[in-house]
Formats: C-alpha cells, sequence, structure tokens
C-alpha cells in the first residue's frame, strides 16, 4: 500500500490520465465523478482503507453507489485501493498484539474477502507463536503466579483473547519452571 502526502498525491495523480484519458480532475459529461473521485482520493490519504469503507464512507457522504464505485475503481487504477494488501499490512503490524482469531474478525468487519484474510494470516503464522509467548511472559510478570490456579488463570486469559487453548497452555507451561509452582 503506498503512503503519500497530500501534495505528493496530487501530484502524481494529476499528472496521469485514468484509463479513459481524461485527466483525473476534468468534468466528465455526468459531473459527478470529480467530486467522488477526489473525495476518494482524499480519504486514502489519511489511512489506507478497505474497498467497503470507502464505499461505505463515500455513500455516507452522499455519493450514490454508483459514484461510488466509480471513484474506488480510479482510485484502485492507481494502486492506492488493494484488499489483499490492506490485510497483510493489517496482519503485519497487529500479529504483535492480537491473536489470529481477533484479526480474521477485526479483517472480516473492514469488508476484506476470506481468501485475502487467510493469505496474509498464513504468511505471519508464525508469528503467532512468539506472540503467545509474549504475551504469557508479560501476564505471568504483572501477576506472578503462586499456585497452579494461577497459572490456569494466565492461560485462560491468553484464550480469552483468541489464542488456542493447546497453544496459550504450551507457553504458560514453558514459562512455569522460570516462574515456579508451590503445588507441581
Amino acid at each position: 500500500m503506498k503512503q503519500w502526502e497530500t501534495s505528493e498525491l496530487y501530484r502524481e495523480v494529476k499528472s496521469r490520465p485514468s484509463e479513459d484519458g481524461s485527466l483525473p480532475f476534468q468534468k466528465d459529461s455526468e459531473g459527478f465523478n470529480t467530486e467522488a473521485r477526489r473525495r476518494c482520493l482524499h480519504l486514502l490519504e489519511y489511512s489506507p482503507r478497505t474497498v467497503y469503507q470507502l464505499k461505505k464512507r463515500l455513500m455516507d457522504d452522499g455519493f450514490s453507489a454508483e459514484q461510488a464505485d466509480d471513484a474506488i475503481r480510479y482510485a484502485e487504477s492507481f494502486g492506492y485501493v488493494d484488499d489483499g494488501n490492506y490485510a497483510m499490512e493489517y496482519v503485519r503490524t497487529g500479529c504483535q498484539k492480537k491473536s489470529r482469531r481477533q484479526l480474521y474478525m477485526q479483517l472480516s468487519s473492514r469488508g476484506v474477502d476470506k481468501e485475502s484474510i487467510e493469505d496474509a494470516l498464513e504468511a505471519y503464522a508464525d508469528e503467532q507463536e512468539n506472540t503467545v509467548r509474549r504475551l504469557a511472559r508479560k501476564r505471568l510478570m504483572q501477576k506472578p503466579p503462586r499456585t497452579e490456579e494461577d497459572f490456569l488463570k494466565a492461560v485462560k486469559s491468553l484464550v480469552s483473547k483468541g489464542f488456542p487453548y493447546e497453544m496459550a497452555k504450551r507457553a504458560v507451561w514453558e514459562l512455569r519452571d522460570e516462574y515456579g509452582s508451590t503445588n507441581k
């Protein structure tokens, strides 16, 4: 996903004709694409968005579905909108703190298709083990365990964050020797 500053984005887009040969901010025969396209690019300046998020926002701003679709196709033609890249980037930045299930649900709610989500999650599958270990260590440091029950609470905490039970249990039990337990 390309990150642009405002002036850089407009300069880049203004200099390239679109697929139909017209310049970006030139009014078309219907007169509606210019504003929808401009608004779409403006929304993308601040943060990457999915097709679903852009369409919803453009329609909330008063543009028709047809205008929103045209503006999104226009942004896609320059590579500014790509749900696959969005999912990959979202997982890359979120995999340090969130479980696979949390990432899946959040991307689904943003309108990313199942296949793109699965591809992104698969690319960072190894990170999940590291994340669960790091979060287990953090949990055990915050509340040092004294009994077997305290270790089980740490496992429950990780499971409630969306990590698989076996993975959470393995991570906590690996750290068990480090923290010790009175009821081994």
